[in-house]
């Protein structure tokens, strides 16, 4: 019909309302920008929450190998890092919609003073990491490193 819009089968219509939303809630909710094309970084996101016994980080980081990921404490820090390679067989010039984010991250997370760093458990799983810091009174050691199983 004449005068209509022609539609791409691949084009999202999102309320403007909601985009705006969307992108201010990123925002203010990131420590860093979700991906950056200049520097290959991207964001995964995160879950933080507390349990009557530990404090618990779960992180979306499906396709990144376990050997690739480092979670050490540094300070009054928890610190986790990896990274996932680009598709090589997929250029970009083929993408019709990329939301699948590559490159390094690292993600750094300041601790409470009451958490038993010596019993940090981490474990990777179904493309989640998920890490358990057990809730306890005392001193702790300044820096660890912490295996992922």
């Amino acid at each position: 019909m004449p005068g209509l819009p022609d539609y791409s089968l691949f084009e999202d219509y999102e309320d403007p309302q909601n985009k705006i939303k969307n992108i201010l809630d990123n925002f203010f909710s990131s420590q860093r920008p979700l991906f950056s094309l200049s520097d290959k970084i991207w964001n995964p996101p995160t879950d933080l929450y507390e349990t009557a016994n530990a404090i618990i980080i779960k992180m979306e980081i499906a396709g990144v190998k376990s050997s690739d990921i480092e979670i050490s404490i540094q300070d009054n820090h928890l610190i986790i890092k990896g990274g996932r390679a680009d598709d090589p067989d997929v250029t970009k010039e083929n993408y019709h919609l990329m939301e699948i984010h590559f490159g390094n991250f690292k993600r750094l997370f300041t601790l409470p003073s009451k958490l038993s760093l010596n019993d940090i458990k981490a474990y990777y799983k179904d493309g989640f990491l998920k890490v358990i810091i057990p809730k306890v009174e005392g001193k702790r050691k300044p820096d660890i490193s912490i295996s992922v199983e």
